[in-house]
């Protein structure tokens, strides 16, 4: 594993990261989120992926991500994934 970014975001209490590792298949959203929680050392819960990017043919993947001081904090500053609206009986 590279990283490539690492900054402290105060105003937003978060940790923000950028880095690459290799992986036989693309990891998808909840592998990455597991994977940053082990190397950075902190909860599942307190972690954003925003994107895992790879390149066709190579086996390298970068992601980023988002590591809250609290789950409060991601809470309050996430986007809410929208509810989908029920069909009205016609």
């Amino acid at each position: 594993m590279k990283v490539i970014k690492d900054t402290k975001n105060g105003l937003l209490k978060r940790r923000e990261v950028i880095f690459k590792f290799e992986s036989k298949s693309n990891p998808g959203l909840a592998q990455a989120a597991t994977i940053t929680a082990k190397e950075f050392s902190s909860d599942e819960s307190v972690i954003a992926v925003k994107s895992v990017k790879g390149s066709f043919g190579s086996a390298e993947f970068t992601v980023e991500s988002f590591i809250y001081d609290s789950a409060g904090d991601k809470n309050r500053l996430e986007p809410k994934p929208k509810e989908k609206k029920k069909e009205a009986a016609a």
